[in-house]
C-alpha cells in the first residue's frame, strides 16, 4: 500500500484540516524558502510567488517563508537581513522602505534576474488563501512590533488558520498572544534542538500543539524514543523533521535521497515518526510518497561480515590515515588532521571531521596557500567474490576546487597550492600509483551542508575491469586549492565489499567484544592423556559469512583436518557444545583421537577462521 502523497489542494480546509487532524499514512509536505528548488537545483527565485504557485500546484501544503520588516513596518519575504544576495540591490532591508525593497528585482538559478520583485507578506497569503499554510521563518513572537504587524496582514487577508508561528516560546507565552487576538484560530509551532526524551515530553504536555518541529544530530535521539513518539500520538501532535542539511537530522537529509538512497533519508524519517517533512526538493519526495509502501522490506541477502572499512574520526585521531606529503599535525601545522567545530559545525553528522588546520587555527588558514595536501587511507583490497556489493561513499564540506581538475596520479600534483587546484577524493591503485577515479563537491557549502560523494558499484567495477585481482588500493584526501572557498573537510567514509581483515573475522566468529579483542579469542587444552586432547574455544550463535574449524599439525608446517593423516597418526576430532542452548557466544569442547591410540610426540593445534561464501536465497 503506497503511503498518502499530497494532491492539489481545492479545498479551502484541505491542508488546515491535515494539520489539526493528523492521518498517520499521510505525510505533509513544507516546501522550504516557497519550494524554490527540485533535484538539487534552483528552479525559481527563492522566496518569490512564482515558486509557492508552482509548489502549491504539485499539492504541497505548506509553504516555509522568511519575513523581514522594512523601515516603515512593511513585511517583505526575504531570507538574509540584507537585499544583497537576492536581488539586484544593496542594503539591509530594516534600513529600506517598503516601496524601494518591492521594487528590487529577484535573482534566479545562477544569480540571473529574473522579472519578478520582492513579494509582501500579504500577497503571499492572498495567494495560499485556500491551497496551502505558511510557515513563519525568522518571527519571533515576544517580538510584538513584529508579531502583531504580521497579525495585522493575516486578519485583515482573512489567513490567521493559514499561519504556523513556531519558536521556543513557552507555553504561557504563547497562551498570552492567543488571548491577545480572542476568536482567531493561531497556530504555535514549538521547536526543540538535541533535547531528550522527557524534554520532549514535558514539551508535548506543555503545549498540546498540532505540531513540533525537532532538530537532531544523533539517529538515536530521545525526541524520537517510544516514549516521545506515544506522547506525540496522544497529544495528536505531527512530529516535523527538517531534511533540509544533514545537521538537522542525523545525516538523513536530501543529498541522501538525491544520491539514490531516499529510504535512507525521507523513509527513515517517516518510520521514526515523522507526519511532516521540510525539504528542498518537494518534486522529489512527493514521487518518492507515492511509490512508498508501507510493506516490511524484504529480508537482504546474508553477506560477509566486516566486509566494510569506516571511518568518521569521532575518537579524534587518524584511524590509521596517514598525511602522505606534509607529516602529521604535531610536527607539520600544514596537514590534515580531525578538527572540532573549527566554525563549521564539526562533522557530518558528529563532533569531527578532517581537514587542513592551518598554521594551527583553522578559520586563520583556511583560504590561505598552503602546500598541497594529501592525506591517505589504510590499503584495503576488494573482494571478487562481493562484486554487487561494492561501493565508496564519503561527505564533503566546503569549496569545489577547479572542478576541470583530473589529477593522475598522485606523483603529478603540484607541489604548493593553487587558485584553481583539486580539492576532492580519489581512488589510487597502489601498485602505479595512479588515480582511478575522483569526486568532489559540486557547489561551495558550510555549516554542516555536507554532500554525499563518492562512486558506484559500476563505476569501480570499470575502473577496475583490468586490474590483477590481488591489487590493492587506497583513497587520497587532495587539498590543492586555496583563495575564496579555498578550504575541504572530509568525514563519514565507507568502504563496501572488501576482504574482510582476519581479526574482525576471528572476533566476530568467536563473539568477541570488539572493544576488547582478546575477549573470547582463545583455544585453551584442557586435559592430554592416553592419546586423547580436549580443547575449548568459543563460537558465537550468529557468525553469517565465515566459518572455523579446528586443524592439527605435527610439525606445524602441514595443517590436517579432521580424519586427515600425516602419514604415521589419523586425527579424528569430536565436537561437543557444552554451555546451555541460548547461550551466546557458545562453549565448544573437541576431543582429538589418534588412530594409532597415541598422540604425536608433538601435536599442535590451530583455530582457523576463514570467509565462506554468502548463503543463497
Amino acid at each position: 500500500m503506497a503511503l498518502s502523497a499530497p494532491l492539489p489542494c481545492q479545498a479551502e480546509t484541505s491542508a488546515i484540516t491535515a494539520y489539526t487532524d493528523i492521518d498517520p499514512d499521510h505525510v505533509m509536505i513544507a516546501a522550504h524558502r516557497c519550494g524554490y528548488m527540485s533535484n538539487g537545483q534552483i528552479t525559481h527565485p527563492e522566496n518569490s510567488l512564482s515558486a509557492a504557485d508552482f509548489t502549491m500546484n504539485l499539492g504541497v501544503e505548506i509553504l516555509e517563508v522568511d519575513i523581514r520588516m522594512t523601515s516603515d513596518g512593511g513585511l517583505v519575504l526575504m531570507h538574509d537581513s540584507s537585499v544583497n544576495r537576492t536581488t539586484n540591490g544593496s542594503g539591509n532591508v530594516s534600513d529600506m522602505t517598503l516601496d524601494q525593497v518591492t521594487s528590487l528585482k529577484l535573482k534566479g538559478s545562477g544569480g540571473a534576474l529574473s522579472d519578478e520583485t520582492v513579494p509582501t507578506l500579504e500577497e503571499l497569503m492572498l495567494l495560499v488563501k485556500g491551497r496551502a499554510m505558511v510557515n513563519l521563518d525568522k518571527v519571533n513572537i515576544n517580538d510584538l512590533s513584529l508579531r502583531n504587524a504580521i497579525m495585522d496582514v493575516l486578519i485583515a487577508t482573512g489567513t490567521v488558520d493559514h499561519a504556523i508561528f513556531k519558536g521556543g516560546a513557552s507555553a504561557s507565552q504563547v497562551a498570552a498572544m492567543r488571548a491577545t487576538y480572542p476568536g482567531h484560530s493561531i497556530h504555535y509551532m514549538p521547536i526543540l534542538s538535541n533535547s531528550s526524551e522527557s524534554g520532549m515530553i514535558s514539551m508535548l504536555t506543555a503545549h498540546s500543539p498540532h505540531a513540533t518541529e525537532i532538530i537532531f544530530n544523533n539517529s538515536s535521539t530521545g525526541m524520537l524514543s517510544s516514549a516521545s513518539r506515544s506522547k506525540a500520538t496522544e497529544t495528536d501532535t505531527h512530529i516535523w523533521i527538517n531534511s533540509l542539511w544533514s545537521s538537522l537530522c542525523a545525516g538523513h537529509h536530501d543529498a541522501v535521497a538525491l544520491s539514490g538512497n531516499p529510504d535512507g533519508s525521507w523513509g527513515w524519517l517517516i518510520d521514526q515518526g515523522a507526519t511532516i517533512i521540510q525539504t528542498d526538493n518537494a518534486p522529489q519526495l512527493i514521487d518518492y510518497l507515492a511509490n512508498r509502501t508501507s510493506d516490511p522490506p524484504e529480508e537482504p541477502t546474508p553477506t560477509h561480515p566486516f566486509t566494510q572499512h569506516s571511518y568518521d574520526f569521532d575518537d579524534g585521531s587518524l584511524q590509521g590515515w596517514t598525511n602522505t606529503l606534509t607529516g602529521n599535525a604535531t610536527d607539520n601545522p600544514a596537514s590534515f588532521a580531525p578538527q572540532t567545530d573549527q566554525g563549521r559545525g564539526g562533522g557530518q553528522n558528529s563532533a569531527y571531521a578532517l581537514m587542513h588546520s592551518g598554521n594551527g587555527t583553522w578559520l586563520d588558514g583556511r583560504d590561505v596557500a598552503h602546500p598541497t595536501l594529501v592525506c591517505t587511507s589504510p590499503a584495503f583490497d576488494f573482494d571478487e567474490s562481493l562484486t554487487a556489493e561494492w561501493a565508496i561513499t564519503f561527505h564533503l564540506l566546503g569549496g569545489t576546487g577547479n572542478t576541470s581538475t583530473t589529477p593522475t596520479s598522485r606523483e603529478t600534483l603540484a607541489p604548493a597550492s593553487e587558485s584553481e587546484g583539486f580539492a576532492g577524493v580519489a581512488l589510487r591503485r597502489v601498485s602505479d600509483g595512479a588515480y582511478l577515479l575522483y569526486d568532489h563537491r559540486i557547489t561551495s557549502a558550510q555549516n554542516a551542508d555536507w554532500q554525499a560523494c563518492g562512486w558506484s558499484q559500476q563505476e569501480i567495477a570499470d575502473a577496475l575491469s583490468d586490474d590483477d585481482p590481488a591489487e590493492t588500493y587506497q583513497l587520497d584526501f587532495i587539498d590543492q586549492n586555496h583563495g575564496s572557498w579555498g578550504w575541504v573537510m572530509l568525514d563519514s567514509i565507507e568502504i563496501k565489499g572488501l576482504i574482510p581483515k582476519p581479526d574482525n573475522m576471528l572476533s566476530y566468529y568467536c563473539g568477541a567484544d570488539l572493544q576488547n579483542t582478546q575477549d573470547n579469542i582463545q583455544l585453551s587444552i584442557l586435559t592430554s592423556a592416553d592419546g586423547t586432547t580436549t580443547t575449548r574455544h568459543f563460537r558465537a550463535l550468529q557468525r553469517t559469512g565465515v566459518s572455523g574449524q579446528i586443524l592439527w599439525s605435527s610439525d606445524m608446517t602441514t595443517w590436517h583436518a579432521s580424519g586427515e593423516s600425516d602419514g604415521n597418526h589419523t586425527i579424528t576430532m569430536q565436537e561437543t557444545v557444552t554451555s546451555n542452548e541460548d547461550d551466546n557466544p557458545q562453549i565448544i569442547e573437541t576431543s582429538f583421537h589418534s588412530s594409532t591410540g597415541e598422540q604425536p610426540p608433538r601435536l599442535f593445534l590451530r583455530l582457523l577462521v576463514e570467509p565462506s561464501p554468502p548463503a543463497s536465497n
